[in-house]
């Protein structure tokens, strides 16, 4: 028997000839993995910038805030997939609390999109943590990412900022009360400063009695009767009488009024006889009411005359 020889270069074409076959082809292209054509594109209908990139489709699929791909997976669960660690994380479920005002971002990065906004205090749940700036939580019905050391699941930590917190508004409270009292005081003094000082314009420019329509005392009628009886007027010096009025307890500012009357305080000084009128007590003559600082030789004729202190 003869045998025949194929040489080896023969042989060769033959395989190729077959691998191109149609059918070959069309059952090799349906064998292939359906998760490898999910991950890395598939050749037919796929976008034209990812077949011409060849290897380059290794990229991360394209999807939505928050929608699902291709694939049915979301944003979050493709970039886990990918091993991308910020979306990587370790399942807990523990309550946590937030140490400041944070925000509810919708992907695990600054730049995400605000979802809501926390305010300290507030109670969350943590669901998941990483090593990454931000942890996994759910706030009510939303589901979130926020900065981890905007975070603790220490209750006691946030009990204790909270009475910290307490105590330092109850000291403030008392501060701005204290403060406002001041200047409701300082208002008030204002305010009687401002009337007294009304008020005593009013007295320096008096010339009479308020309550007396009779004759008034002057340098040049010398003596008058007016509402308390005989009047008369002295010019001495005051310091030895102010000082007898300062030990008893007058600290009323010693001034002279704008028609010579001398004054302690919002009185005329005049001299009586102290057994009528006792040193200090308040009488009306033509001039006004004048405090009893003083007496002389009069008051032994005439118990009743008032001399009046003026710089006449």
């Amino acid at each position: 028997m003869k045998k025949f020889l194929i040489p080896a270069c023969c042989a060769f074409s033959v395989l190729m000839a077959v691998i191109a076959l149609p059918g070959f082809a069309a059952e090799t292209e349906e064998t292939k993995s359906p998760q490898i054509q999910s991950v890395f594109g598939r050749e037919e209908g796929a976008d034209p910038a990812v077949r011409e990139a060849g290897d380059a489709s290794l990229a991360f699929p394209e999807t939505q805030e928050g929608a699902a791909s291709a694939d049915g997976m979301s944003k979050a669960e493709t970039m886990e997939l990918f091993g991308i660690e910020e979306y990587i994380f370790e399942e807990v479920n523990k309550n946590a609390w937030l140490l400041e005002d944070a925000v509810l971002k919708a992907e695990p990065y600054q730049d995400a999109e605000d979802l809501k906004t926390l305010q300290k205090f507030d109670k969350v749940k943590l669901i998941g943590v990483n090593g990454c700036a931000y942890w996994e939580v759910k706030a009510g019905e939303d589901k979130g990412y926020v900065r981890a050391d905007a975070l603790t699941t220490a209750a006691a930590v946030i009990q204790a900022m909270q009475e910290d917190t307490s105590v330092l508004e109850k000291q403030l409270a008392l501060k701005k009360q204290a403060e406002n009292e001041a200047m409701e005081i300082s208002r008030q003094e204002l305010t009687e400063q401002k009337e007294y000082e009304i008020w005593r314009q009013s007295l320096a420019n008096q010339t009479r009695s308020y309550y007396w329509d009779g004759p008034v005392l002057s340098r040049s009628a010398g003596a008058v009767y007016g509402p308390n009886g005989k009047e008369t007027y002295y010019n001495l010096d005051m310091s030895g009488v102010i000082a007898a009025m300062r030990r008893m307890g007058y600290y009323g500012e010693y001034w002279v009024r704008n028609d010579g009357c001398k004054m302690l305080g919002d009185y005329i000084m005049c001299a009586a006889n102290l057994g009528v009128h006792p040193r200090g007590s308040l009488v009306e003559c033509s001039l006004g009411t004048c405090i009893v600082c003083d007496t002389g030789g009069f008051a032994a004729g005439n118990p009743d005359q008032l001399d009046i202190a003026t710089t006449w």
